[in-house]
């Protein structure tokens, strides 16, 4: 699982590349128009210099286009860890930074929770849940199952899942379509237009987490 740091640093990586493919795109729309504005000139002259201009753009472009596509492909596995509550509650721990006091600290609160009489339990987990303290309600959670007793989770927030699921979202589904929409028009074909809906369903807002 990546942190959210590292997904910070790809998102940027990956709106730099697509903004210059962007880029690339504008200034051959801005040469294309040019040319087909000169009134002096043949349509075969026009033609030639358009197809020129744009295989000069081409070997940039379809690098960038081939960097955004294979940064999408190792991001997308990102989503299966920042998209799960559970998950990211269960990785939460007692002494951040400290994995071996953590251990320690974890396996003396499983003891004293597994001790507990249910009401204390469940009051302990709301107590926990008011006070943001993930690891414990965690904690009590996952003892509360060993009794076939659900706690409600729900009011945790989890620091930087929101953020971490709009990142891999603009990495993996809004810069290789808007990527691919640059790359269309810079080849001079048209996109099919269900391929355009797709495109357009593609950057639109990410997946909700999914519940603890």
């Amino acid at each position: 699982m990546k942190s959210i740091e590292t997904l910070r640093n790809i998102q940027r990586g990956q709106n730099a590349a697509l903004t210059k493919l962007t880029g690339i795109n504008e200034a051959l729309n801005a040469e294309v128009t040019r040319y087909e504005s000169d009134t002096t000139r043949s349509q075969a002259f026009i033609a030639e210099q358009i197809k020129a201009a744009r295989e000069k753009a081409l070997p940039t472009a379809r690098a960038l286009f081939a960097t955004i596509g294979e940064t999408a492909k190792v991001t997308q596995p990102q989503l299966q860890f920042w998209n799960d509550r559970a998950f990211l509650l269960s990785v939460q721990q007692f002494t951040p930074g400290d994995p071996a006091q953590d251990a320690l600290v974890r396996a003396a609160t499983a003891a004293t929770l597994d001790r507990m009489p249910l009401p204390l339990l469940q009051t302990t987990c709301v107590s926990a849940v008011e006070d943001g303290n993930l690891a414990l309600a965690w904690e009590c959670s996952v003892t509360a199952r060993r009794q076939n007793v659900d706690m409600d989770l729900s009011a945790l927030a989890i620091p930087a899942q929101a953020e971490a699921l709009v990142a891999i979202h603009d990495v993996c589904s809004v810069a290789p379509a808007a990527a691919e929409l640059a790359m269309g028009a810079i080849e001079g074909r048209s996109i099919d237009p269900v391929r355009k809906i797709t495109l357009g369903r593609a950057m639109a807002s990410p997946p909700k987490a999914l519940a603890a």
